[in-house]
This record gives structure tokens, sequence and C-alpha cells, in this order.
């Protein structure tokens, strides 16, 4: 969020304050671990680590009466504003609203109004991340009270405090809405993945076999090395000054081009191509629509990316392509479906840089239903998937027009009057 407006005015009856001159910023307190009188009570006592609640309704930890009467610690009332003086990665800096009196401990900043909104202020606060991670300079030292205290905020009028918020409170409703049916339809896949893959459709079978090591499956159902149905290559690595040409005919990924969403993960869009020459030259294999992609060696094997190529493509020596050999016998999609479904680490060489090899993963059984059961099972996975993928686009689109509409209205760049309408309505 911008601090001022455009021209660096603010409307008339806004005014420009420091924080602590218009709140109370106060900390909490840790309660002694050694005396257990003090823990396992009735008060919630919030961590910095429980900040990524938008509003607090519970604590992994409760303290006592006892254990708030031997320390620093105090009881919050519902509505303060909580904000994250420490922590780790990106925990530093952000807000939370408590949805119930809670205490909290000493790396926590509760924050509370005489002449603000709470609502408000934490709308306020959480589109000033940046800026109040800054205020440490560095980027490695914690805030401290004095810093929060000293932060300059613009302050519109009680009533307009209170009606910029309800504005952003109802796309943070839609945000919360689109973020549970994901989580909902997440979880659905997953059980149904397991499902899928072991027991096969509902309904279809009648008949089961006892596979030693693995267990039950349909009796129809075979076992196979994946090396008996698919093809595993790796890429190859090419110079620098071979790639990026804009008139090569493939594009050219990296593991850095693929990036992870809840149960999807995305390739970039290709900005970097190579010529067929240049293919030719090195030995380099054209990785065919339908290829599975993932990483072979590091730390990314543990992201488990995996992606299915949509057209011809040229991947690096990082990553190795699984193509389906014996079309006959397996399916493209459930191919890829099965590999949703194993963890890429658990056939890795596990050392200072761990690595996959293609004999390796040729050896690895996979559970085969006939052709139709297969493309069977593959649609139905693939319908969850479109419908993560439409709610995450949903999501982020939610998430651009909260940014978009607060650094307006928190700016006073756009009154609640000419925005709220539209930002309601969207939301």
């Amino acid at each position: 969020m911008k601090r001022s407006s455009v021209d660096g005015t603010i409307p008339e009856g806004w005014r420009m304050v420091r924080l602590g001159d218009v709140t109370k910023v106060e900390t909490g307190g840790t309660p002694s671990r050694t005396k257990l009188s003090y823990w396992g009570g009735s008060v919630p006592w919030m961590a910095s680590g429980e900040i990524n609640q938008r509003r607090v309704m519970w604590t992994a930890e409760h303290v006592t009466q006892a254990g708030l009467d031997n320390s620093n610690a105090k009881k919050f009332p519902k509505g303060t504003v909580m904000l994250a003086m420490n922590g780790q990665g990106a925990t530093r800096g952000k807000v939370a609203l408590l949805g119930i009196e809670a205490a909290c401990n000493q790396s926590l900043a509760a924050i509370t109004g005489n002449c603000t909104d709470n609502l408000f202020l934490f709308q306020l606060l959480q589109s000033s991340y940046d800026h109040l991670r800054a205020l440490t300079g560095d980027g490695r030292s914690g805030l401290n009270l004095g810093l929060i205290r000293s932060f300059t905020i613009i302050l519109p009028p009680l009533s307009e405090q209170r009606a910029i918020a309800a504005v952003l409170d109802s796309i943070d409703d839609a945000i919360e809405r689109t973020d549970a049916v994901i989580a909902a339809t997440e979880q659905l896949r997953t059980s149904l993945l397991h499902e899928l893959l072991t027991r096969g459709v509902s309904g279809w079978h009648t008949e089961w076999k006892n596979v030693p090591g693995i267990g039950t499956i349909p009796a129809d159902w075979e076992v196979v090395r994946l090396g008996d149905v698919a093809a595993v290559k790796g890429g190859v690595g090419f110079p620098l000054n071979r790639q990026g040409r804009g008139d090569g005919e493939y594009p050219f990924i990296k593991v850095s081009d693929m990036t992870l969403k809840g149960n999807e993960t995305y390739i970039r869009t290709a900005n970097n191509y190579v010529d067929f020459k240049d293919v030719s030259d090195l030995g380099a294999s054209v990785f065919a629509p339908g290829t599975t992609v993932f990483p072979k060696v590091g730390a990314a094997i543990a992201t488990n990316k995996k992606r299915v190529l949509t057209v011809p493509t040229i991947i690096d020596n990082n990553m190795a392509g699984v193509t389906v050999a014996a079309v006959d016998r397996c399916d493209t999609r459930y191919l890829y479906q099965w590999f949703q479904s194993i963890d890429l680490l658990d056939f890795a060489n596990v050392s200072a840089v761990p690595s996959i090899t293609g004999s390796q993963l040729k050896r690895v059984s996979i559970l085969l239903p006939p052709l139709p059961e297969q493309r069977v099972i593959s649609g139905l996975l693939d319908g969850l998937d479109v419908t993560i993928s439409e709610e995450n686009k949903e999501r982020d689109g939610f998430q651009l027009l909260k940014e978009s509409t607060a650094d307006v209205l928190l700016t006073g760049r756009g009154r609640v009057g000419t925005v709220a309408e539209d930002a309601v309505g969207k939301g």
C-alpha cells in the first residue's frame, strides 16, 4: 500500500499520525516453562507462529491465572490487533485480529485503538506489511514497540474507517470462502486419488486378489514395473550462449520454471527457446506432449513438482521426463495421476545432493487397471484438478481486487462511495 495519495495530499478530515498517538501498543510474555501450574489452564496464549489466522479463534497452548499473575503475560480483549514483531521467514510484520480473549508471548504486539476502529486498523496494518518490515532496516532484526508506536499512518474519520473496513473485510470473506472450497476439494482429491489407484472405480469390481507387499487389488489389475510401460529419460544441459534465442523452435524449461500451488504444478510461460540445430548438435531429446516432467536432482525433488507437457519441449539436465511407451496398456493421463500419488523422495538417493536415476524409477511397481478404467480414473481426477485450478484463479482475482481496493481506499485516492459498491459486488 502507498503511504499517501499520488500528489502527497490526503482528503480533508484525514490526518497523518503516529500509531502510538492513537492506539495503545503493548506486548505479552511467557510464563515460566518450569512451573507446571502456569500452563494448561483456561486462558488462550498466542504465539507468533499463530499469526497466520485472519481472526484468531484458537491457540495451541493455554495458561492459568497463576501464569498471568507471575509473568508479563496479560489478557487482551476480543478485537485486539496482533502484530508479529519477530518470527521465521515472512512472519515478522504480519497481523491478525483476536476473535477471542487471549494472552500472547513477547514476540507479538497487541494494538487497541482509542480513536480507531480495530477492524480498520487491522486492514491498514495488513496492507502496510512491507513498510512495517522495512522499519528494521537490514531486514534481519525484529520489530520493537518503539518502532511500531512511531509508525506513521493515514487516519480517516471514525465513520469512514468503519466503511473502509467493511468493504475490505467483505473481500477477505470472499477469499476465505474460496480457500475453504479449495481446501475441501484438495482433501477430496487426496482421498479419492488413493482409493482410485488402489481399489479402482466404485462398483466396478467383485473379484479381488492379494499381491504380496501391496495388498488386495482388483482381480483384473496388473502389477508391472514402470519401465515395462514407460520410457524414462533425462534432459540435457544447454550452454548459456545457446539459450534464449527468440527464433528458437522449442521452449526450454528448467526446474525454476515450475511453480507449485496446491495440488497443481504450473510451468511458467516459456521465455527461453532453443533452436533445432542446437538440439541436434547437443543430442537433446524433444519431449512430446503428454510427457510427465519432474526434478531429478537437488532439493527441488522434495517439492514433488510434476507436470504434463502440452507442447514439444526441451528440458534441462536437472529434470527428467516419463513418456508412455506401451500405449495399448497405459494411458498418459493415468500415468500422470499415478505420478501425483508418489513421493519422489521415496525413490531418491538421499545424500548431500539428492538424485533420482532412470533405472531406479523403471523398477518401481505401478498398479495397472484395464485401459477403460484407467481413463475413467484419470477423468475423475482431472475433473477435480480443473475445479481446483479454477478456484485458485478466482482466489487470485479476489486477492488482486483486495490489494487494488486497499491501495485506493487506505490512501484516500478513492472514497468508499465510489469504490465500495463494485468491491462488495465482486465479493
